[in-house]
């Protein structure tokens, strides 16, 4: 009887529990005591390794955590002066204190050049190798004229031509592709090696603002404002990526601040983050969710430009004039204070 008793017991009643006036023999207690504790070390060793790999991150990728990293947004190697930041020559110091001199010293002028049309953007490609120039003729609606240049040379290797005047114009990270964003708010990719239209996606925003090749080449940001008392204004993230399927597609569409003034953009060295220029005001977007991740609000009038360092710890931006005269300011990208601030007179 008594055995049915203890099989009829509530399985927690298998550890160490009185019921019912049955105890249980003296000579399990060391037995069970060494299984709960057996249980309890496997718990905590399982508890500090969860833990663990939940707080760990690796934004950038680099193989340097987080917590450690002094460039969590730019990929690096550097270990001397700061830990996992961008260090091109590999010399162990990273690129922002590795000193490096001219050969013939510092931003003197190498070449000049004039068109009879207004100079709307240049870009160098991805190795400096060529650069692209976009020509606005009679004016902001004008046509638009995009050349590609040698940069040793300064020939003209390629030239493009479009009806609407052109805002903006950037490379593909690979130098494959050139795209420019016209005043009519079309984006159009043009392939570099021959000049020929690769593909046009249509942007909505009421007037056309800067966009930007993610890091990666994937996706196209493209800033668009409302210039007046009604129009649309976002930040579309475009499908740049030549072999999906949903190549030109509007992956995203962005209203961060829940406003309709979008008048730039720029990408995170290792494009985990997007930075937009909004009015009196900068937002940072988490890439991976699309969400805020920050928002300085002590900006001046319109954004113009906003960039990351490369080492992806500070944001520059450039404000138009506003009221007064126009600023140029640097923020610290990771807790959005200003760093430095000039003003033009």
């Amino acid at each position: 009887m008594r055995a049915l008793a203890r099989d009829a017991r509530e399985p927690e009643d298998l550890i160490h529990r009185n019921i019912g006036g049955y105890m249980a023999s003296g000579g399990a207690k060391p037995e069970l005591a060494s299984v709960r504790a057996i249980l309890l070390a496997i718990l905590m060793v399982t508890g500090t390794l969860f833990v663990s790999s939940a707080m760990a991150a690796d934004t950038d990728g680099d193989g340097t955590d987080d917590s450690v990293d002094d460039c969590p947004v730019a990929a690096g190697n550097s270990t001397l002066d700061r830990t996992g930041c961008p260090d091109r020559d590999g010399d162990g110091t990273s690129d922002l204190n590795d000193p490096w001199v001219m050969s013939t010293g510092g931003y003197q002028q190498d070449a000049y050049q004039s068109a009879s049309d207004d100079y709307i953007m240049v870009r160098f490609n991805h190795d400096a190798t060529q650069y692209a120039t976009a020509e606005n003729g009679g004016g902001w609606s004008g046509g638009t004229t995009i050349r590609i240049w040698d940069t040793a040379t300064r020939t003209n290797l390629r030239t493009m031509q479009h009806g609407d005047g052109a805002a903006d114009l950037d490379w593909s990270p690979d130098g494959q592709y050139v795209a420019i964003l016209t005043t009519d708010n079309d984006v159009r990719v043009y392939d570099a090696s021959d000049g020929s239209l690769y593909d046009t996606m249509e942007a909505n925003g009421e007037t056309a603002g800067e966009l930007a090749f993610s890091p990666d080449g994937t996706m196209l940001a493209v800033a668009g404002y409302r210039d007046g008392n009604n129009g649309d204004g976002q930040v579309e993230i475009f499908d740049a990526d030549t072999s999906s399927s949903t190549y030109g597609d509007v992956l995203e569409t962005l209203n961060p601040g829940s406003t309709v003034y979008y008048f730039s953009v720029g990408w995170s060295p290792d494009g985990s983050r997007l930075v937009v220029g909004g009015y009196e005001a900068i937002y940072i977007i988490d890439t991976d969710t699309w969400g805020s991740n920050r928002t300085i609000s002590n900006a001046f009038s319109s954004l113009n430009s906003v960039q990351y360092s490369p080492d992806g710890n500070m944001i520059s931006a450039c404000s138009a004039w506003g009221g007064s005269n126009a600023r140029a300011r640097v923020y610290d990208a990771l807790t959005g204070a200003q760093e430095w601030s000039y003003t033009t007179s």
